[in-house]
């Protein structure tokens, strides 16, 4: 896949390459995507974490709860 930066983004992320010991804009580019992903997939864990803890409290169970159920279908 070929991706084109604006000359305005080149200029603003060659200090960055050459401070971090980057050895091309193409690495420091599929690092910056890399760890723009992986913060995008805590957001969505912490999504979902979230909707849980709702559903625990409107249905009023406990991590003990869960534990129990839990021990209880795995025997």
């Amino acid at each position: 896949m070929t991706v084109r930066l604006s000359i305005q983004l080149r200029k603003a992320i060659t200090p960055w390459i050459k401070e971090y010991g980057y050895t091309s804009t193409q690495d420091f580019v599929e690092d910056a995507i890399e760890h723009r992903l992986l913060q995008l997939k805590q957001d969505l864990f912490l999504q979902h974490t979230k909707i849980v803890k709702r559903s625990l409290r409107k249905y009023k169970l406990t991590e003990a709860d869960i534990l129990k159920d839990f021990e209880q279908t795995r025997v």
